[in-house]
């Protein structure tokens, strides 16, 4: 059966593909089968049969995933803050809540195979719905999976301008970044300090939210726009690595 925000996509092929994101996350047996029956109310599937075949656990994820999906399109009239907490307290189960994210992303990612008058409200959902709940739950690399196509779609000609100024901005500095990081590993690998180093971007869609915030249009103006984070194990590690980079 064709899934109806998709075109040429069914609704076995979707949950399918879905499925292998949500994989990365390493969920239980019931959860992962929940994933892959998501779509059973849609096909007329009785929820007893689905209690029956598989368990109560996998029968309450499906039905939650159905009403999460009819949620955000039936209360248009409430604010994004409104609907995060409903999506919150319906979703009390994590695994809802990561599996609902993974099919957000499943959409942001397949974007093009989106029917073209779902794309505009799906692109706005993820920004203003699913995203801030995937940072809420400290689920990083989904919040930017979910933003980046979005952000690409709902502001297109800020999403364009940004990039236009990264890409002068690398052009004129190279990505010095990870080679720094890179040599400030090894130098506290030398000085016996255990760490871990990473480089970061800030990201387009956070750029644009900062810039906005603050009125400002050049990203050189933006004092968080690269970073470099030194993680240690413990308190005084932190103000050895201080001592030692300062």
């Amino acid at each position: 059966r064709p899934f109806d925000l998709m075109e040429g996509v069914t609704l076995l092929q979707h949950a399918s593909e879905v499925a292998a994101m949500f994989a990365e996350f390493r969920p239980d047996d019931d959860a992962l089968a929940a994933c892959l029956l998501q779509h059973a109310p849609r096909c007329g599937y009785p929820a007893v049969n689905l209690e029956r075949q598989f368990g109560k656990d996998v029968r309450d994820i499906v039905n939650r995933m159905h009403l999460l999906s009819h949620m955000a399109t039936a209360e248009t009239r409430k604010s994004a803050d409104d609907l995060r907490a409903m999506l919150v307290t319906v979703a009390d189960d994590t695994r809802v809540l990561i599996l609902k994210l993974c099919v957000q992303c499943h959409l942001m990612e397949r974007l093009d195979a989106v029917k073209r008058e779902y794309r505009t409200a799906q692109c706005r959902q993820s920004l203003q719905l699913f995203a801030p709940v995937a940072a809420r739950l400290g689920i990083y690399a989904l919040k930017y999976r979910l933003e980046d196509r979005a952000f690409a779609v709902t502001y297109q000609s800020d999403a364009e301008e940004i990039g236009r100024q990264l890409s002068v901005l690398m052009g004129e500095h190279g990505d010095f970044l990870p080679v720094a990081a890179k040599k400030m590993q090894a130098y506290l690998t030398i000085e016996g300090l255990k760490s871990r180093v990473m480089a970061r971007r800030k990201h387009p869609y956070s750029l644009f939210q900062k810039m906005r915030r603050k009125g400002i249009t050049d990203i050189e103006k933006v004092n968080d726009l690269l970073a470099i984070r030194v993680v240690v194990p413990t308190v005084a590690d932190c103000y050895q690595a201080l001592g030692l980079l300062r």
